[in-house]
């Protein structure tokens, strides 16, 4: 879990280190692999829909540098927490995605109200590992092992 204490705007350095190191000229390079990997995960996951949904960017503008998944864990009778440690047991390292503002200690004065939606999203979706490097291999077995999860759950 993450936390904000304070604000930074480091957008500036950010880009300015991209650009110095000449990573832009790559740019159309990184987002065709990375869109090739949300395909093949999406592919791989379709037969689980009634479980998990892919957040759909084919029809958008997108760098495709999330691949997010939200997970029916009413229906798997469990829980964020739990599919992440059994993922975390195979050395698979998804990541919590869309933190509420409110959780964080830097905005728990400001926002006192749990925002309509932002904790049901946050209780089911998870970030995969999506990087330019991932082996085809990597992936299937990453979507071997969620499919173990659900298999256990069912």
């Amino acid at each position: 879990m993450y936390r904000v204490v304070s604000f930074c705007y480091f957008t500036i350095i950010i880009l300015q280190d991209v650009y110095e190191n000449g990573q832009l000229k790559k740019l159309d390079k990184f987002i065709n692999r990375r869109k090739k990997i949300y395909n093949e995960y999406k592919n791989k996951l379709k037969n689980l829909k009634e479980y998990v949904k892919i957040n759909n960017y084919n029809n958008k503008i997108n760098g495709f540098h999330l691949i997010i998944l939200n997970i029916d864990f009413n229906k798997l009778n469990s829980n964020k927490d739990e599919i992440l440690k059994f993922l975390n047991k195979y050395n698979i390292f998804p990541q919590y995605h869309f933190l509420p503002l409110y959780k964080f200690s830097f905005h728990k004065k400001k926002y006192f109200n749990k925002f309509k939606g932002t904790e049901e999203y946050y209780k089911s979706s998870i970030s995969l590992p999506i990087y330019y490097d991932l082996s085809k291999s990597d992936l299937s077995y990453i979507v071997k092992v969620i499919k173990k999860f659900i298999q256990t759950k069912q």
